[in-house]
């Protein structure tokens, strides 16, 4: 589950144009404030890419958190 958690932090950096070190495993939306609702779409977009995986679009409000992308991607069997 590490690789999973590296890949997310790396792919929530890319989108948000942050430092990966600024991504931690506990970021949530919250805490970033550029993550606002179109550059969610956008790392959905790319998290769905980067695991090709399919999260289902009323999960995706739910996926705020890099906690929450961690647990949808392993209950979709992604890694």
């Amino acid at each position: 589950m590490i690789d999973v958690l590296a890949r997310v932090q790396r792919t929530l950096a890319q989108v948000l144009d942050l430092p990966v070190d600024r991504v931690r495993p506990d970021t949530d939306q919250q805490s970033v404030p550029g993550w606002d609702s179109l550059h969610h779409v956008h790392l959905i977009a790319a998290i769905e890419a980067e695991f090709a995986v399919s999260i289902d679009p009323e999960d995706w409000l739910e996926r705020t958190s890099v906690p929450a992308i961690v647990a949808c991607l392993g209950r979709l069997g992604a890694g």
